[in-house]
Formats: C-alpha cells, structure tokens, sequence
C-alpha cells in the first residue's frame, strides 16, 4: 500500500495487468510471432497428417450373411442379430434383376445407422429380462424354503411362459421341464400342463425325439 501511495505522489499511477500483457508482446519479437502463427495454423490439420480422419469414415456396404457368418453363434447376441434382419435393406446393385426385393434375408444389406440408434433400447431390454429371471429365482428360492410347491410351480411355469412368448423356446423348456418335475412331485395336477409346454418348446429347438415322450405323458 506504501508503495502505491509513493508512486502517486510523484504523479505516477500503479501498474495494470494489461501493462503487463503489453510488456510481455513487445518482448516478443515479430518473427517469433510469425513462427507461432504457422504452427497454430499447422495445429489444426495434424490429425489428418497422423492418419486420423476429421470426417467421418467410409463404409462400404455390408451383406447380412457376410455379418452374421463373421459372429458367434452365441444366445446372447441374437436380439441384436433379430434387429439386424428387420431393418435390413434390399441391396440397390441387385435390384435390376428383381433379385434384392425377392431375395432371401441374407442377402440383404445391414442398417448400421438403425443399429446404433437401437443399440441402448435393445440394451435396456435384455436388462429388464435379466432382472426378471433373477427375480423368480429369489422368489421360488422363498416358495420352496416354505415348503410351498404350488407357488414354486407356479413361479416356473409364469417364467418358462414368459420366455415362450420372448421366443426364447430353449430356456423356457428348461424351466417347464423343472416344473413338471417339481408339479409330478407334489401331486400337482399342473404336470400336464408343464409336460406340454416343455415338448412344445424342445420342438420349436428340433429335439423331436423329446417332445414326443413329452406329448405321451
């Protein structure tokens, strides 16, 4: 505060930041400013110079089967692959001879653009299932600790149902076939019911060895 006060008395005024700002500019000398002038403006088309494209990168068209040969044949993936087929596209090189609009499936061309836009939807889906599986898990965990096989083959038939009408018919035959079991146990005269429904779906899979010893019961 003395100091100001000093140099107020000798009609001077205190130093500014932007006195500072224009010190440090004319310290600079005029080719030095012009040297980082070209390196801002190089600075700014690198990415390019490194390989990295700023545009976005050109995709040639990718045939279903050229995909779906490419990918697991896994269970987990196959709401992605389901998306796949319905929004596939007719390819336009084919479509002179009629063969793009008339041709199977495979053929076709792959949305990506309608797979990425669904991606996070198709996601939160399977979570929702996931969680209601693990749910009737925790539920017929506390039927059957009760000793109540009529809720706990109930709890099984509601999700082997459930999974039906997903078009899951491998899963929902294991939990029908577990609740025919459980049902023939207790006297349950749903068994029928489980016994059907479990060779309904092991001949949706093709096990039709299975689902006639299911359909004689």
């Amino acid at each position: 505060m003395g100091s100001i006060l000093l140099l107020r008395g000798y009609g001077l005024r205190e130093p500014r930041a932007h006195d500072a700002r224009k010190v440090c500019s004319a310290a600079i000398p005029e080719a030095e400013k012009r040297r980082h002038s070209v390196l801002f403006g190089l600075a700014r088309h690198l990415p390019q110079y490194w390989g990295m494209s700023t545009s976005s990168p050109h995709r040639d068209p990718l045939r279903l089967d050229a995909l779906v040969s490419r990918l697991p044949d896994v269970e987990s993936i196959r709401p992605v692959l389901d998306h796949l087929i319905a929004t596939s596209q007719p390819d336009p090189a084919r479509r002179w001879s009629g063969s793009g609009e008339l041709g199977t499936a495979a053929g076709r061309l792959v949305d990506l653009d309608s797979l990425r836009d669904a991606l996070a939807e198709l996601a939160a889906t399977e979570a929702r299932k996931v969680e209601r599986r693990f749910q009737a898990v925790a539920a017929l965990s506390d039927a059957l600790a009760r000793g109540d096989s009529g809720e706990a083959v109930g709890l099984l038939l509601e999700e082997s149902g459930a999974l039906e009408v997903e078009g899951d018919s491998a899963e929902a035959g294991a939990w029908a076939k577990v609740a025919t079991r459980l049902a023939t146990e207790a006297g349950d005269r749903r068994n029928a019911e489980a016994a059907r429904r479990a060779a309904r779906c092991a001949r949706s899979v093709g096990a039709l060895g299975e689902a006639a010893e299911g359909y004689e019961r």
